[in-house]
């Protein structure tokens, strides 16, 4: 017997409203919430390291060609206003050798010291800002004299096509060697605070040329920033742009993406809250109906529903409620004969009694027999006075088919006789004004019904015959069942003839490998089929046989079932089954029976 949870069922709790629906909407919206943010987070971060490497690539090709050109307009500006000067033997002034209004100038004003004159010198051009106004400056030899050539220019056209680059939204200035603000495009900016620039303090305390930076301003405003020396100029070339202005249409396509990420999500959880409340009202009424069942109320009324299965559900359950309370008028009486026992006890032999009414009994078996062409014979044994295992034969006159189906649900007592219950209702319902059994249908329903009751907590093994007296045909299916053993007639006999006296001689076993249902809502069949000869037979039976146990805790087994079944092999079929039920008496030797046990076997004719 499979070994499973036996929940107790005496006492059942009132059902409370399910909330799978919520798992279901938490699940779906945090799945979607995770690989949204995660994927999204990961595509934005990409395209801002992206934007931002190629804003400053163009940045920097664009301010490469711009150097160049206002170099190149340094040089070639004007030469009105050209004042050449020489330095002084002690190197501390520059003295005029032409007229002009700077007539004498420090090397302190120019921000050089004496030794420096080489260094400058080395550049193409230089620039200072000197009472007011910007000079172009060039420092050379001649007659071993240190001369200064300063030639006043126009910084305004000269780097006006950079504001056009830049437009409105950046910080644009450029600072002499001497510490001198050459030049600005925005008013806020002097000679007197730029000092107070976060970039220009990054320079200072930085050796490199070129860089770019991303800081917080003095207004608390996120700036990327960039600092280039001109090549052979005594300029440095600062740009403070900020980070909205590049990556601003990221952040807008951020915040569309997230719109749109927490508007798939209201949609998403609208959409199948739709059929989640239908399946919530359907199985809450399920859930409510099993615990009124098991708690003997059969006035049991189950909504509608167009969502999958769930119709034929409902009325499978509705019609097993019904056929319940055409035997609880019968039920009612046994509780009279049974009122001075213990509740406990009573439950439990009521149940059994129950069982008794929906089995097939000896007399059906008889009825059967008559109209068919097979032997027929069952035991059937509880452990307790309620059991788990279930059987039933039935005959369909317009196909001329037979069917036997037994089945073993896990554990026994009330809880097991419930479910055995379920499976009968079932089994009439599909039974009820068919030509032939719906064998699939029935098998997968159970199944289902099994999973969705008793929420894996419950499981059974079955097996279903389908004999066609017609064509002779047998077909089997399977879910989860121990294999049933079949008896081949002529290769017994021809064993015989050759005199092999082997244990089980003529037995083999039909395996067909699935599970048992209860345990997915989409349960497995393994089928197969056979053409039997006369003489042919087949046993089904539950593992409450071959599993049964002597004082020794030794099992007993196939070997013991086939050697029994070897011996009365040719007789007729009451005589198999008792003497398999004897046979498993004798080996317990007094050990109580440890699970149900049930028998069926069928011995094939002719059908000619």
């Amino acid at each position: 017997m499979m070994t499973t949870d036996n929940p107790a069922i005496s006492h059942v709790e009132k059902p409370g409203r399910l909330k799978f629906s919520n798992v279901i909407n938490t699940l779906m919206v945090l799945g979607i919430l995770i690989s949204g943010i995660t994927t999204g987070s990961i595509a934005f971060r990409y395209l801002e390291d992206e934007k931002t490497a190629d804003s400053w690539s163009i940045l920097f090709l664009e301010l490469e060609r711009l150097s160049i050109k206002w170099t190149n307009k340094i040089i070639s500006s004007s030469n009105k206003n050209v004042y050449r000067y020489v330095w002084s033997k002690d190197n501390r002034k520059i003295i005029p050798l032409t007229g002009g209004r700077l007539q004498e100038l420090t090397l302190e004003e120019l921000g050089i010291k004496g030794e420096e004159f080489n260094g400058y010198s080395q550049f193409k051009t230089s620039l200072w800002t000197l009472s007011g106004e910007s000079y172009r400056g060039r420092f050379y030899k001649e007659n071993k004299k240190k001369l200064l050539e300063l030639t006043e220019i126009d910084t305004d056209n000269i780097f006006v096509e950079i504001n056009q680059v830049l437009n409105d939204f950046s910080h644009f200035y450029i600072i002499n060697r001497s510490g001198q603000l050459i030049y600005t495009g925005n008013d806020d900016i002097t000679q007197y605070n730029y000092l107070e620039r976060k970039l220009v303090q990054n320079f200072v305390k930085q050796s490199l040329t070129t860089t770019f930076t991303r800081y917080t301003d003095l207004e608390s405003t996120d700036k990327f920033g960039f600092y280039r020396e001109l090549p052979y100029t005594n300029m440095t070339l600062f740009i403070e742009i900020p980070v909205e202005s590049i990556l601003g249409v990221i952040w807008k396509m951020k915040v569309t993406f997230y719109l749109t990420l927490a508007l798939i999500i209201f949609v998403s959880v609208v959409i199948v809250q739709i059929p989640l409340v239908r399946m919530n009202l359907i199985l809450s009424s399920l859930i409510k109906g099993s615990n009124d069942i098991a708690n003997e109320d059969y006035n049991v009324k189950i909504g509608r529903s167009s969502i999958f299965e769930f119709s034929k559900l409902a009325l499978a359950f509705e019609e097993m409620a019904r056929r319940l309370i055409q035997k609880d008028n019968r039920i009612k009486d046994l509780i009279v004969a049974e009122k001075e026992k213990v509740r406990l006890e009573g439950q439990v032999e009521i149940a059994g009694t129950v069982q008794e009414l929906f089995l097939a009994n000896t007399a059906i078996m008889k009825e059967i027999q008559k109209v068919t062409s097979s032997d027929i014979a069952h035991v059937y044994v509880p452990a307790e006075d309620a059991s788990g295992d279930w059987f039933q034969v039935a005959y369909f006159p317009e196909s001329d088919e037979v069917v036997y189906a037994i089945a073993d649900v896990s554990g026994h007592g009330v809880g097991a006789a419930m479910f055995t219950a379920i499976l009968n209702g079932l089994f009439e319902k599909y039974r009820d004004g068919c030509a032939t059994f719906p064998v699939e249908d029935f098998v997968k329903m159970s199944g289902r019904v099994m999973y969705r009751i008793g929420k894996t907590k419950w499981a059974c093994t079955m097996q279903v015959i389908v004999h066609s007296q017609t064509s002779n045909n047998v077909q089997m299916f399977n879910a989860g069942h121990v294999p049933a053993q079949y008896y081949k007639y002529q290769d017994a006999e021809q064993s015989k003839l050759q005199e092999k006296k082997k244990a089980g001689m003529g037995w083999k076993s039909i395996q067909l490998g699935s599970e048992p249902l209860g345990l997915s809502d989409t349960p497995e069949i393994a089928s197969t089929q056979f053409i039997p000869e006369s003489g042919d037979v087949l046993i089904l039976y539950t593992d409450g046989l071959t599993e049964a146990t002597n004082p020794k805790d030794k099992m007993y087994g196939l070997k013991r079932l086939r050697k029994v079944a070897s011996e009365y092999g040719r007789k007729p079929s009451h005589n198999l089954v008792n003497a398999l039920l004897k046979s498993c008496d004798e080996f317990r030797d007094g050990t109580p029976p440890g699970d149900d046990i049930c028998i069926i076997s069928i011995r094939f004719k002719s059908s000619t």
